[in-house]
């Protein structure tokens, strides 16, 4: 395990060299990769060739409504390059989210998120 002193894209590059020598060294053929605005998946596609790589965004909305952070041309090009791009609803929140919204309180799945989250945002996903 790796300890980064602090977050932050500056760890991007030291992350993605850990986890495909991890990859490769214990005969792993899939990597999946939490983008956001498509930045990290994008340090990925070197391997696209050799790993099955599946990249999960933002769902629709995340930032605004009927907004997503990936820009399409970014998302055709990760296509392109033989990435699978995962958009959906977050399973870790959803309705949950709306009913503690709308009645107060917090609920079973998003205390689960909460504490995935503290071990990173990438695990959480």
């Amino acid at each position: 395990m790796k300890l980064f002193p602090t977050s932050g894209p500056a760890n991007t590059e030291a992350v993605v060299e850990l986890a495909v020598a991890a990859a490769r060294e214990r005969g792993i053929r899939h990597l999946v990769v939490a983008s956001a605005s498509g930045a990290t998946a994008r340090r990925f596609l070197p391997y696209a060739g050799e790993f099955n790589l599946v990249v999960v965004t933002h769902a629709f909305g995340f930032v605004g409504p009927g907004k997503n952070e990936m820009p399409q041309e970014v998302r055709e090009e990760l296509l392109r390059a033989g990435c699978k791009v995962i958009t959906a609803t977050h399973v870790l929140s959803g309705a949950e989210r709306g009913m503690s919204k709308k009645f107060g309180g917090i609920y079973p799945v998003e205390i689960i998120a909460h504490t995935l989250r503290m071990f990173g945002q990438g695990v959480k996903v």
